[in-house]
């Protein structure tokens, strides 16, 4: 599952973990991630993974951010809610999903 998300300058996404697997790739500007104990600013083109349980969070530095995750397998969560904005948005004729934005 891919998931296309947008940060605010210095926006947090605090630290907590998920059964989940999950990668992803910087595509703009600065990011603070933190996995495990390890901790670094990744820039655009910067990879990453996060194993499944392991606490993880990641701030925007110097500015806002937006990276691609993808998890694996798929978030239900994530999925369910993106099946209700695509469900309401069809009725309105707007086929697209907004981007999830950390502010």
């Amino acid at each position: 599952m891919l998931s296309y998300l947008e940060f605010d300058r210095d926006a947090v996404v605090p630290f907590h973990s998920h059964p989940h697997e999950q990668g992803g790739i910087v595509l703009q500007g600065k990011v603070e991630l933190t996995i495990g104990d390890d901790a670094r600013i990744v820039g655009p083109g910067s990879l990453y993974i996060v194993p499944p349980n392991t606490p993880h969070r990641a701030a925007s530095v110097d500015g806002p951010a937006a990276v691609l995750d993808v998890f694996s397998p798929v978030r239900e969560d994530y999925a369910e809610s993106s099946i209700n904005i695509f469900t309401r948005n069809r009725r309105t004729g707007n086929n697209s999903l907004p981007p999830r934005q950390i502010r």
